[in-house]
């Protein structure tokens, strides 16, 4: 186990993130580290653990008058060979410790000059997370793991 710094990348899906930026009174809410990067991309910030990164953080994604949510929660990746898994907790069961985890999309290794790089799918359990608008085996944006920069000391505010 290495616990080395690393990122996760991902813009989830293109078509779900343009649908709600034409929808009046969608949000997108970060929490617990989560940031929108200037490429359009989701960064979370964890740890490589061999075949296992975690990281932290949260995205919500609402419209529709609350009719709509996705919700995101401290994503994992496990790996095998060239091929993996994407999970994040399972906000729709209630709580357990540790928590419950729902399988969001299936990966495959690509080839890259920076980091790991994955196409993504979603996977069954994925689809309720969009509320079956999706079906299993739809394309998700890739996704990316890569080094975290050092971002050297944060000066108090």
């Amino acid at each position: 186990m290495t616990d080395a710094p690393v990122e996760l990348l991902w813009a989830v899906k293109e078509s779900f993130l343009r649908y709600l930026g034409n929808m009046p009174g969608s949000q997108i809410g970060l929490g617990g580290g989560a940031e929108y990067t200037e490429s359009r991309e989701f960064r979370f910030t964890g740890t490589d653990q061999g075949e296992r990164f975690a990281f932290t953080g949260a995205v919500r994604f609402t419209g529709h008058g609350g009719m709509l949510e996705v919700l995101l929660v401290e994503p994992v990746i496990e790996l095998s060979g060239d091929t993996g898994a994407l999970t994040v907790i399972d906000v729709d069961n209630p709580p357990t410790d540790p928590p419950a985890r729902v399988t969001l999309a299936h990966l495959e290794r690509q080839a890259a000059d920076d980091g790991l790089v994955f196409a993504t799918q979603l996977a069954d359990a994925g689809v309720a997370l969009f509320n079956g608008v999706y079906p299993p085996g739809e394309p998700l944006a890739p996704l990316r793991i890569v080094t975290a920069p050092d971002r050297g000391p944060r000066s108090p505010s």
